[in-house]
């Protein structure tokens, strides 16, 4: 029941922020099934350890850097899976 619960939370707020021409971030993701269900509820973008753990400025700089155009966090119809 609390998963239920939790991606009708997900869904309400992403239409939420749909409806007020926000754009909406997942925070957390940190198993490809995160990834699907963020994706299946149209979510703008993500962030979380599915993707890089936590980085100091520097590392980020460097990670950023090495992260392609086509690999950016983007959860969009159509964009990449990260590898």
């Amino acid at each position: 029941a609390e998963d239920n619960e939790s991606e009708i939370v997900l869904h309400t707020l992403v239409q939420l922020g749909k409806a007020l021409s926000i754009e909406t971030t997942a925070e957390g993701i940190e198993r490809p099934q995160d990834l699907s269900l963020i994706k299946s509820k149209d979510c703008d973008n993500g962030q979380g350890f599915l993707f890089t753990r936590p980085l100091t400025a520097h590392d980020a700089d460097s990670f950023f850097s090495q992260w392609s155009e086509t690999r950016r966090f983007e959860l969009r119809e159509g964009a990449p899976e990260p590898i």
